[in-house]
């Protein structure tokens, strides 16, 4: 299993800002000598303003 954690700036078409903060719960599979996914969940903390005054989500994860 693996956790990784991302955080994205993006710019929207009105010119806004904003970022994505959030984590992977991922799982693994060996298959024919090669690691694949099993599974991915994309757990999203915060989307919202660059300075983060939006509201924070599945903050304990």
């Amino acid at each position: 299993a693996g956790r990784w954690y991302i955080q994205e700036h993006f710019q929207r078409d009105t010119g806004d800002k904003g970022k994505l903060l959030a984590h992977y719960n991922d799982t693994y599979v060996r298959v024919d000598g090669r690691w694949l996914f099993n599974s991915r969940e994309l757990v999203i903390h915060y989307g919202g303003p660059q300075d983060l005054s939006g509201n924070f989500l599945n903050a304990w994860g």
